[in-house]
């Protein structure tokens, strides 16, 4: 069995296929998430009640074509020029949209950004009103939920800015135009894909009517209509047609899109109709054709496995926005570790968790930092309060090994707010690392120490993992 390994969560293999130039722009890197085969990824070990969940005999919908009831049916987007001026744009959900370069809202008003937006931008129709602007020049990727204007004036509820020449994974939490927290344009089906270029080279972006109060890393967001039941799919699920799905009888061009979806899936990435599928509306399209699509239903489909699920608590940790890796930069220093509290050595009880308990973020407390095969470790948080104690360890495969942290303000062994360490390399030879400090921090009138649980009886050293090296392939 092969099996490619991804990096916190994010797949980090390099399609050889030449990805789409929209605008003089590639549609993110060759080895973004959506970019991404997952043919040879384990299946999911969920999948069959994450398909039960969706519904076995749910058809696909081709959720893009011509016209319907004179609506244009799928998403549409706009390409404006570099020097297209900004105008002001409230968002309902400030907090959580990317505002940009605020210089138009020259009144200060609170949660409004600035957005390239056309005299008369492409918006979708329905109740989400999204609109997606494409800057040329900048490469800049403007994506917008629940566009409107009223008297002159724009809104909206929520808005994202993407560069499309980076690996952009948003803060834990934090949506973006879609519920998933992801971006829209990549995961849409253009007509120039089947009929000019004869290949679907990424993932495709689908609905499912009731999702889990979860998500998958690079996915930051749920709207959790399923509540928070494990059977149902959480947001940035990847699934995948079936290799032994038969797609001889389908029309060629139809065929096309299905050897797509057996190398790069679908992305689980808004709630609505179960299985639609988002593409670009064309009228080129010929809906009879794409209504073959809809003899495909749910159970020719596997979940496969890219990370674990994060529950959605309605917090955003800011601190865990990211830029991964791009093709060739791999020597970028990156996040590395990874949330223990489910990890077999936590679960041994001896050890306390990675996170802060009494932060309702649960702001991460030891993270690891990578870049090529050295890595680093942070304690704690710039004026966080928290002491820390000056002596760590890293496993070392047999053994734990000593490490020494050091910080700015140091009372007698402790360091307050934030230590840090540089990991000796030589023991960053395996998928998983393990490293361990020790925390306390005041809370109540009360010393908690080396916290599994708020009542911290057990004065645990806080375990953490990390992996430095992204595995090879095994066959």
């Amino acid at each position: 069995m092969r099996k490619l390994v991804f990096m916190y969560g994010v797949l980090l293999y390099l399609s050889p296929s030449a990805f789409a130039d929209i605008a003089g722009c590639e549609v993110f890197p060759s080895n973004n998430f959506w970019n991404t085969p997952i043919n040879t990824l384990d299946v999911h070990p969920q999948s069959d009640e994450f398909i039960a969940s969706i519904g076995g005999d749910t058809p696909v919908h081709p959720d893009f074509g011509t016209v319907w009831e004179g609506v244009d049916i799928g998403l549409t987007y706009d390409v404006v020029p570099a020097d297209q001026p900004s105008v002001p744009i409230s968002f309902l959900w400030g907090g959580e949209s990317d505002l940009g370069d605020t210089a138009c809202n020259v009144d200060q008003k609170e949660n409004t950004g600035c957005y390239p937006i056309p005299q008369n931008p492409s918006i979708e129709g329905g109740i989400d009103h999204h609109a997606l602007l494409i800057q040329e020049g900048t490469c800049l990727l403007y994506e917008i939920f629940g566009l409107e204007k009223e008297n002159g004036l724009w809104s909206a509820g929520s808005g994202a800015i993407w560069d499309m020449n980076l690996n952009e994974v948003r803060a834990k939490g934090k949506t973006s135009a879609d519920a998933a927290g992801l971006a829209i344009f990549p995961g849409l089906l253009r007509y120039d894909e089947v009929y000019t270029d004869a290949e679907v080279n990424h993932a495709l972006r689908v609905t499912i009517g009731a999702v889990q109060r979860g998500y998958i890393r690079p996915a930051s967001h749920s709207d959790g209509s399923a509540g928070n039941d494990p059977k149902a799919p959480p947001m940035g699920l990847r699934l995948r047609l079936k290799e032994g799905f038969d797609i001889s009888g389908f029309p060629p061009d139809i065929q096309i899109i299905l050897r797509g979806l057996k190398k790069y899936g679908l992305v689980v990435a808004d709630t609505g109709g179960s299985m639609f599928i988002t593409g670009v509306h064309d009228d080129r399209w010929d809906d009879e054709v794409l209504g073959t699509l809809k003899t495909v239903i749910a159970s020719d489909f596997e979940a496969v496995y890219t990370g674990e699920v994060i529950p959605y608590d309605g917090n955003v940790d800011d601190d865990s926005a990211e830029i991964l890796p791009g093709p060739g930069d791999e020597d970028q220093e990156h996040s590395c570790h990874k949330i223990t509290d489910d990890d077999s050595m936590v679960n041994t009880q001896l050890f306390g968790v990675p996170f802060n308990l009494f932060d309702a973020a649960k702001k991460v407390l030891i993270r690891v930092f990578c870049k090529g095969e050295a890595a680093r470790m942070e304690v704690g948080r710039e004026q966080s309060g928290i002491y820390i104690y000056s002596s760590a360890y890293v496993w070392g495969g047999n053994d734990w090994k000593h490490i020494s942290l050091t910080g700015a303000d140091t009372v007698g062994d402790w360091i307050i707010g934030k230590a840090e360490a540089q990991l000796p390399d030589s023991l960053s030879q395996n998928e998983t690392e393990y490293v361990v400090a020790y925390m306390c921090q005041r809370e109540d009138d009360t010393w908690k120490c080396g916290c599994r649980d708020k009542i911290c009886a057990e004065n645990l050293w806080n375990l953490q993992s990390y992996s430095a090296i992204p595995p090879t392939p095994e066959v």
